[in-house]
C-alpha cells in the first residue's frame, strides 16, 4: 500500500529523473526506472523499511498518471461547459437562407446592399450641394458692398433653387 508521502516522493523522482539535463531522454526504459527507484530509496522522507522495486515504482507511476489525466480531462470539460458561448440567433437563419438561395441569393443580397449604399451616397451628395448653395447665398446676402450684375443674378438663382427644390 502506497502512502501519500510515497506518492509525492515518486512523482518528485520521476520529474527529477526525466528532467535531468545530463542524461535527459537518452536513457533506456530499464535504466530510467532504476534511477527513479534509486532516487525514491534515497529520499529522507521514506521510512527505512519501505523499499520499492523498479516495477513497483513504474506500476504506481502509471496508476497516478492515469488518475491525473482523468482529473485533468474532467476539469477541462467542466471549464469548457462554463465558458460555452451560444450562437447568436441569426446564424442558424442565415445558414438556412444560404442553403435555400444558394450562391445567387448571396449575389442578390450583395447587389441590394450596394444599391442601398449608392442611394445613401446620392442623398448625401444632394444634401452637401444644398449646404454649399446655402453658404454661398449667405455670403452674398451678408456682403456689405453693392452686388454687381452677376452676383445679383446668382443670388436670384440660388433663392429660386432653394425655394422650388
Amino acid at each position: 500500500m502506497w502512502t501519500p508521502v510515497e506518492d509525492i516522493v515518486l512523482i518528485s523522482a520521476w520529474l527529477n529523473t526525466s528532467k535531468d539535463p545530463v542524461v535527459a531522454n537518452e536513457q533506456r526504459q530499464g535504466a530510467f526506472w532504476k534511477r527513479i527507484a534509486a532516487y525514491f530509496a534515497a529520499s529522507p522522507k521514506i521510512a527505512a523499511g519501505a523499499h520499492r522495486e523498479e516495477g513497483n515504482c513504474k506500476q504506481r507511476w502509471h496508476k497516478i498518471n492515469t488518475q491525473v489525466n482523468k482529473f485533468c480531462g474532467a476539469f477541462e470539460a467542466a471549464l469548457d461547459t462554463m465558458n460555452v458561448e451560444e450562437r447568436s440567433p441569426g446564424v442558424k437563419a442565415a445558414k438556412a437562407k444560404l442553403k435555400k438561395n444558394g450562391k445567387n441569393g448571396d449575389l442578390k443580397e450583395t447587389l441590394s446592399k450596394f444599391e442601398g449604399m449608392w442611394e445613401i451616397k446620392q442623398k448625401d451628395l444632394v444634401s452637401k450641394e444644398r449646404v454649399t448653395t446655402k453658404r454661398l447665398l449667405e455670403s452674398l446676402i451678408a456682403k456689405k458692398e453693392a452686388l454687381d450684375e452677376s452676383e445679383v443674378a446668382l443670388k436670384k438663382k440660388l433663392i429660386d433653387e432653394l425655394l422650388f427644390n
